[in-house]
């Protein structure tokens, strides 16, 4: 009897975070069979990862080991490159799944198996076919954009994005290099379809950032310059706002909540948006939350939280 061949892999980059691989994949394995494959990538974590599991366990799943850190990008771009099945999956080690999330990936990506990148747990059910219909769908909110980007989320036909790797390649410290490369497949392809929808698959939990926000700031913009002018000026008009919206929600949350940058380093990349894009175009496109931020500059943070419920306390609005 021939063997069924594997059709989607799972694969999960890791670096020195012990526990939340060990959970994972221990979620993963009984959910394992014929059709799945599970890939785990080291970046050269201190201990090795294939010491926290037993023979029995490693059997049924692969683990492979950089010679170094290559860096969290790298790392991923490598499970992309050498996938041997039609779909992957890149699971981040603690976006923690479901009892039945394999299952219902195996049943989505065989629906939907003419598509070329599906992505998971959206907000709403919707199929775009191409680049800008995509790029339309980014613009209508921060989560819509987000969940494009965001790992775990995506399930990718690597057979046809296979071809557009050097976009990812030459862009991989921008953060976002998934979503530059399926966007030039897409811009290549106008035929090609996406799918979006409403899949719970992920346990959540509060995990804190694990990324930065400054280095996604400076970086992720590359979007705007890498596609042919025609397509620039369509993401200029159609995503300038969404991606500018969320590079200020990110400073005022960590103004607010002094996390992810110090006073420094939020005040550094407020001048970095404004020299970036413009500093009127800014103001006048998102004026609140200018303001918003102009208040964090001038004021210490104690004493603009006191402004802030005094206001309140007074109910001026």
């Amino acid at each position: 009897m021939a063997l069924t061949k594997p059709k989607l892999t799972i694969a999960i980059p890791t670096y020195n975070r012990y526990t939340q691989i060990l959970f994972q994949v221990r979620r993963l394995l009984p959910q394992l069979n014929e059709e799945v494959k599970l890939i785990v990538r080291d970046n050269n974590s201190q201990e090795a990862i294939e010491n926290l599991f037993s023979f029995e366990e490693l059997e049924l799943f692969k683990i492979e080991r950089n010679h170094t850190n290559i860096g969290a990008d790298a790392n991923i771009i490598r499970l992309f490159e050498f996938c041997e099945t039609k779909w992957i999956w890149v699971l981040s080690d603690d976006d923690f799944v479901l009892d039945n999330a394999v299952a219902k990936i195996l049943s989505i990506i065989q629906k939907y198996e003419d598509f070329i990148f599906i992505n998971i747990d959206h907000n709403r059910d919707i199929e775009l076919i191409g680049f800008d219909a995509f790029v339309n769908d980014l613009s209508l909110s921060k989560e819509s954009f987000g969940d494009a980007f965001w790992i775990s989320k995506g399930i990718y036909n690597i057979e046809v994005l296979r071809p557009y790797l050097i976009y990812f390649y030459k862009n991989i410290s921008s953060m976002i290099g998934q979503l530059i490369f399926l966007l030039k497949c897409l811009e290549e392809n106008p035929t090609l379809i996406v799918k979006r929808l409403k899949c719970e698959v992920f346990e959540y939990k509060e995990n804190g950032i694990s990324w930065s926000h400054e280095d996604f700031i400076k970086y992720s913009s590359i979007i705007f310059q890498i596609f042919d002018r025609k397509k620039v000026k369509f993401l200029n008009r159609n995503l300038f706002k969404i991606i500018i919206s969320t590079y200020l929600s990110m400073l005022i949350g960590g103004y607010r909540n002094n996390k992810y940058l110090n006073a420094r380093g939020n005040h550094n990349m407020f001048k970095f948006i404004y020299n970036r894009y413009g500093f009127l175009r800014t103001i006048f496109t998102f004026p609140i939350k200018s303001c918003v931020i102009c208040l964090f500059i001038i004021f210490p943070n104690d004493q603009l939280n006191c402004i802030i419920n005094i206001l309140k306390k007074n109910k001026i609005k």
